[in-house]
Parts: structure tokens; C-alpha cells; sequence
């Protein structure tokens, strides 16, 4: 089955009038969890099927089910008698590999609003799935965003044409080119990728050691960068932050634990650590 037809399997009950309700209603309350994961999952499902999870892409593993299974996967699809339809498939996948998640509307808004209310400007050098972007919006703050992902650009197009008053920029780069002096932000909030679980497109597999040079040369022009009070918020692991994070900006002034994804094969701690330079 092409892409196309596993997309839209899984998307038949999305009309575009269901997610214009949503929209009111996340503007109305942006603390509406099921609109917010309605939306995010409408405009960005495509590309999270796409992102390898410890190795694999659902897309991938949907069209070599055969291939890709492991005994413990097949007894599980047989006991649940599921059978070879992509929502089917997609709920052993996320099962065993785990789901590529968007970061909640949710949290990143609850955080925003707890942490960052009296800041103006948000940087976001690791966009993703839009869940930051749409918080800021519905904060009424500016957004610079960047991905190096340019597939996700029609999707951001399409879930920006909501907020016609929105004072958001995107841009799809690689974040380590960009010369963020001459930039102007006093909020960083972003997730960063977590070593190799999940690999997004265009996203190199590196090792922990080619990672940590990544974090470390990115995220010290970002905070050097950081105006004076400004606030710094960085969903990361625990190892992440020991190793990387810790040593460059020392202890944090808050840390929120956070739980972005159900599935039992993502056994990480993930935690929200917040700086104030």
C-alpha cells in the first residue's frame, strides 16, 4: 500500500469541518487537550509516520510487516486479532517502537504562561510538530521557529492559515547555520531530538558522542544570544541532562516532569528543565 492510501486510511474520519471546530474551540480554551491533538495530528500525521523510531518508520514497517516482525510482535497481533489494516498495524507499531509524539499544546501553553508571560519573543530552533508554535499563538507572542525538515513547511502553511493574525516565522534550516545575533528573543522553549530514537527527515544518525558536540555547539550560541532575564525551556531526558546540559548552564530555577508519550517502549524519564540566564 503507497503512502498516500495509509494516510488516508488513517485520516478518514478528520473532515476539514471537524478541525475547524477544533480550532474555535482551542482558541476559545487552549487548554483543550482533544482539540489540540486533533489538530496536530490532522496537519502533521504524515511526517510523524515517516520519522524512524529506534530504527523504523511506520511506513516502513507497515510494507514489511513480514520481514520486520518479531515473534513476540506476531503473538501480540494474533491474540488482539488485528488484522493487516494500517490502524491495525499502527497500534502494534506504537506498541513496540513508540509513537513520535508532538510536543502537547497543552504543556507547551501551561509553560509558556507559567514561566514566560512577561516575555515577548519565542525561539524554537527544534519546531517539530507545531505544538509550540500554536501555544505562542494562542499567547499572543511572536514565534521564530526553525526545522530542518522542509516537508513540514505545507503542513505549517495549511495549520498557520487558522490564525491570521499570527505573528509567527518559520524557517526550514539547519539551526546550527544560523546566526542567531541577529536575532532578538528573550523565551526559548524547544525539544531537541534525544540522540537516535527517533530520526526525523533529513536528520543524520550520528553517535552519542557527534550528539553531544550538536547540543553543546547549538545551544551555546542560542544562550549567548538569550536577552538578559530571558528564559531558556528545554524538554530533555535525564541523561541529556546530566551530560550536556547540567555541565553548561548548571542548575536549573524549575524542573516539570513530563510524560509526551504512553507506549511502553519509550521507558525514558523526560523532564522540562528551566533556565533564566
Amino acid at each position: 500500500m503507497n503512502r498516500e492510501t495509509i494516510l488516508s486510511e488513517l485520516l478518514h474520519k478528520y473532515t476539514p469541518e471537524r478541525i475547524d471546530k477544533c480550532i474555535k474551540k482551542l482558541k476559545n480554551n487552549p487548554l483543550d487537550i482533544q482539540s489540540a491533538k486533533t489538530i496536530l495530528y490532522y496537519y502533521f500525521l504524515d511526517e510523524r509516520l515517516n520519522t524512524s523510531m529506534k530504527g523504523i518508520s511506520f511506513y516502513d514497517f507497515y510494507n514489511n510487516f513480514d520481514k520486520v516482525s518479531m515473534p513476540s510482535l506476531l503473538k501480540t497481533f494474533e491474540k488482539m486479532k488485528y488484522k493487516r489494516t494500517p490502524s491495525d498495524l499502527y497500534k502494534i507499531y506504537c506498541y513496540y517502537y513508540g509513537r513520535c509524539s508532538p510536543f502537547k499544546i497543552s504543556i507547551a501553553y501551561a509553560l509558556i504562561h507559567k514561566y514566560a508571560n512577561d516575555k515577548d519573543i519565542v525561539l524554537d530552533p527544534c519546531a517539530g510538530f507545531g505544538g509550540r508554535c500554536v501555544a505562542t499563538i494562542l499567547h499572543n507572542k511572536q514565534y521564530i521557529g526553525f526545522d530542518l525538515n522542509d516537508r513540514l513547511k505545507t503542513a505549517y502553511n495549511n495549520l498557520l492559515s487558522h490564525f491570521p493574525n499570527h505573528n509567527c516565522e518559520m524557517n526550514y534550516v539547519d539551526a546550527l547555520t544560523v546566526d542567531f545575533s541577529n536575532y532578538k528573543y528573550d523565551c526559548v522553549i524547544t525539544s531537541p531530538p534525544y540522540y537516535n530514537i527517533e530520526l526525523y527527515n533529513k536528520t543524520d544518525k550520528r553517535c552519542k558522542k557527534d550528539w553531544i558536540i550538536w547540543y553543546k555547539t547549538l545551544f551555546t550560541t542560542i544562550y549567548d544570544n538569550l536577552m538578559d532575564n530571558g528564559v531558556m525551556i528545554l524538554s530533555i531526558n535525564q541523561e541529556m541532562y546530566n551530560k550536556v546540559f547540567q555541565p553548561m548552564f548548571g542548575d536549573p530555577v524549575s524542573i516539570e516532569p513530563l510524560q509526551l508519550n504512553d507506549t511502553k517502549k519509550n521507558n525514558y524519564k523526560e523532564y522540562v528543565y528551566i533556565w533564566i540566564k
